[in-house]
């Protein structure tokens, strides 16, 4: 069984989602009977938790499962170990039994404790999906833990009919861009190299062949018409015309260090990300490979950006999304030494989805130390390396998965945090780019 802290952890960020209006809700939460009994203004829900029997079978993908219509009645969502049909089995006077616990396996997700017990990570120390609780009960298409939460509210409007009013939270759709490679053409050999073997050779493409010389031609007259940092600027151009939410992550290695690919000092990179915090744009810290595990690194390199951006640095996203929970320190740990305030970390790197069961921000736990932590994680929703590398789609399946969970999380007025890299947008990628990215700024 999980602890008292992680119980009411988890009813907050239900509550937090179900009823949005009230902001930090006064609640209590009380065991009794094998049940957290939890009381919220006028409405008390009584939730049976699991026993160490049924938190071990859960954590091993054995649990029972029941599968109840969820709250907009568009599909099916699971409920484990349910004692009834429905997510509740009854209301009386001012009080809502729930069926199942859904504050154990919302802990669960949200904390990504399974990866502190799995034995099963790839070869960058990632949880795998193949092995996660997302895949083994079928909910990585699902953000289960917005929707436990959305049927609480569902069963307070039945119990309150016409009295308890509610202000939905307005979904969001939010840009992210990780600049791993910050210039395509850097001299004249290396330009020839990737136009003619790559372009020419390797991809056999004429039109792009074409378009790399017209490219590399810009480029001669100003390296700010490079096409990957060109890019960069048409994101943030992009984002303020359409009034949506960004944020630039840029690597900050010196040259010589491992995982670099651009020096944080070099000239034309400060001219880069200080132009990007001329325009407005909102620059994180990229996390090299190291630093998901070793704070003072991390808390160096964001340092180094500060210096050359001119401002304060609170948002990261670590490279690989290379987040780690099974290790001392962990990435939760690492993050908060760092000073880091939000992160965007977390997520499959081999499928797109809901891996913590939601996609509304939330304070990240601190499982070794049995506390929310001060870091607000922002779940990643879509990348674009995992509809075309990992899960080697085309446009057209790329596009139904993309707006299928853009749905999904709108439905339960969450956020779809998107990754999209600046070099993922021309060439073999332009159709990808023009034909997915571009279409979920409608």
């Amino acid at each position: 069984m999980v602890s008292s802290n992680a119980i009411r952890y988890a009813a907050q960020h239900l509550l937090n989602v179900a009823f949005p209006s009230c902001s930090d809700p006064h609640f209590e939460v009380s065991p009794h009977d094998g049940c957290a009994v939890v009381k919220f203004g006028d409405v008390v829900f009584r939730i049976p938790l699991f026993n160490d029997g049924q938190w071990d079978s859960f954590l091993s993908g054995t649990a029972d499962v029941a599968h109840v219509r969820n709250f907009d009645n568009s599909g099916k969502i699971p409920l484990f170990f349910a004692t009834g049909d429905d997510f509740h089995s009854g209301l009386s006077d001012n009080e809502i039994t729930v069926s199942s616990d859904i504050l154990t396996p919302s802990f669960a997700l949200l904390s990504c404790f399974e990866e502190r017990v799995s034995a099963h990570f790839d070869s960058h120390g990632r949880s795998m999906y193949d092995f996660s609780l997302a895949s083994k009960y079928g909910i990585i298409d699902m953000p289960l833990v917005d929707e436990y939460a959305m049927l609480l509210r569902k069963a307070v409007r039945e119990l309150f009919p016409g009295k308890f009013n509610v202000s939905p939270r307005r979904p969001r759709t939010v840009l992210t861009h990780d600049i791993d490679i910050l210039e395509r053409f850097r001299s004249f050999p290396q330009a020839m190299r990737s136009i003619l073997g790559r372009d020419m050779l390797l991809n056999r493409s004429l039109k792009d062949t074409v378009e790399s010389f017209r490219n590399y031609r810009d480029w001669r007259k100003s390296r700010f018409n490079d096409p990957y940092v060109k890019q960069i600027l048409d994101f943030i151009d992009m984002s303020e015309k359409n009034n949506v939410e960004q944020h630039l992550f840029f690597k900050a290695q010196k040259s010589g260090e491992s995982d670099t690919t651009y020096d944080i000092f070099g000239d034309f990179t400060e001219k880069v990300v200080q132009e990007v915090c001329s325009r407005g744009g909102d620059v994180g810290i990229h996390g090299s490979y190291a630093s998901a595990v070793d704070p003072q690194l991390l808390a160096e390199e964001k340092s180094r950006l500060e210096k050359v951006a001119g401002r304060k640095v609170s948002r990261s996203r670590q490279h690989y999304l290379r987040a780690r929970f099974s290790v001392e320190p962990n990435s939760v740990e690492v993050w908060e030494e760092a000073g880091i305030s939000d992160d965007y970390s977390v997520g499959f790197a081999e499928r797109c989805g809901f891996k913590c069961g939601t996609c509304h921000p939330f304070p990240f736990y601190n499982v070794a130390e049995d506390r929310p932590s001060s870091v607000i994680e922002h779940p990643l929703v879509l990348m674009d390396g995992t509809l075309f590398d990992y899960m080697k789609l085309g446009v057209q399946d790329s596009v139904a998965i993309a707006k299928a969970l853009k749905m999904k999380a709108y439905s339960v007025e969450g956020d779809f945090t998107v990754l999209w890299h600046n070099h993922t947008t021309t060439r073999n990628y332009r159709e990808l780019y023009e034909t997915v990215f571009l279409n979920l700024l409608v």
